[in-house]
């Protein structure tokens, strides 16, 4: 499956530009108003906004959540000091119980690079704020504007314009080679990702909402991934069993999850790492189908990979991280051990001695 060039897509809101005649303008003459008009109003939504405690928050919306949740643009620092660029989480003060987790979870493991740094809270009467670093995009976002649009709905306006801005920031990177094989860039970010796994469960921490979007990219000083959004994550033993919850992104859960059924353990994160895997690999194909029968299929366990049949390793490691048994999964750790990530070279050294043609001392 090809790349498509995001500019040279046929919208469905395209139309033909009216005549100038009588003094009309035309759409491109209109595109640019808009855009100039856009860009004058976020810059007054980043001036204007308000304090709160060491915070200050702008009118600009970079993000939604669950339960009410929406992240803005803002800066962290003393009044008279200097000013650090956060995203800005305001919460409903009712769902506090999520920020509590969020701030236990983030103070507790961020301090690894794959996990989002947390900062400070602040509150009002209303809401709970949260402060954290603040990332150019998400791994939704990136892969979207890699993905074929040619079977796709057409995207809102605003958000083919931030999928196009993601696209210049990775001009000089691509996600597959030509042969359609994950690129060297591709697998730091699948590494990034399981390296924070690692380091969560390692903590006695699972992670229970591991989806595209809870996957943030930062470009400086070089591109990597971050693990967000635990404002439903679990502190545990490893150990142990926990008792079943439907909490989460429906769609990107495990089967024992939507079941409810058994224990849960952080062999659920797994599951859901398998499902990022294979929507990366493919670039934005899930391997429980679309968006609606998802839920059912993971129940039924009706999955195809046959998207990723021509690289053997990649669907072998799907498949097991994909296993209706969580004990058969592998954990983090296994995970960056398996073929999957090796070089070229190094599979057919592995290919020569499991066939008896190694070379001879």
């Amino acid at each position: 499956m090809a790349a498509a060039n995001l500019s040279d897509l046929p919208w469905q809101d395209e139309w033909e530009p009216p005549s100038k005649e009588n003094g009309e303008s035309s759409s491109e003459d209109e595109g640019k108003l808009d855009d100039s008009g856009r860009e004058d109003e976020q810059q007054t939504n980043l001036q204007n906004g308000r304090s709160i405690g060491s915070l200050f928050v702008s009118r600009v919306e970079i993000g939604m959540g669950s339960n009410g949740t929406i992240v803005f643009q803002g800066t962290y620092g003393k009044r008279d000091g200097e000013k650090r660029p956060v995203a800005v989480k305001r919460l409903v003060k009712g769902h506090h119980h999520l920020a509590s987790k969020e701030i236990e979870s983030l103070i507790a493991s961020d301090k690894h690079p794959n996990i989002l740094r947390y900062f400070t809270k602040e509150e009002d009467r209303d809401f709970v704020y949260l402060a954290v670093e603040l990332c150019d995009f998400s791994l939704d976002d990136l892969i979207q504007a890699h993905s074929d649009y040619s079977n796709k709905p057409v995207f809102p306006r605003e958000y083919k314009i931030k999928l196009d801005s993601v696209r210049d920031v990775m001009q000089d990177g691509e996600l597959l080679k030509a042969d359609r094989h994950p690129s060297p860039l591709l697998l730091k970010l699948m590494r990034d990702i399981v390296s924070g796994l690692v380091h969560l469960h390692q903590l006695g921490i699972f992670h229970w909402d591991l989806n595209p979007r809870n996957v943030l990219i930062t470009k400086h000083p070089s591109l990597c991934a971050k693990l967000s959004d635990m404002g439903i994550s679990k502190h545990l033993h490893l150990d142990k069993n926990y008792p079943p919850s439907s909490s989460g992104i429906r769609g990107w859960q495990a089967p024992e999850r939507l079941l409810c059924s058994g224990h849960q353990t952080c062999k659920m994160d797994m599951f859901n790492f398998g499902c990022v895997l294979f929507f990366c690999l493919t670039r934005g194909s899930h391997p429980f189908g679309r968006e609606r029968a998802r839920d059912i299929n993971i129940e039924e366990n009706k999955m195809d990979l046959s998207l990723v049949e021509f690289l053997p390793e990649a669907h072998d490691l799907i498949s097991c991280l994909l296993n209706r048994q969580p004990e058969l999964r592998p954990n983090a750790s296994e995970v960056l051990c398996h073929p999957f990530w090796w070089s070229s070279k190094r599979r057919t050294l592995r290919e020569w001695f499991l066939v008896g043609d190694g070379p001879t001392r």
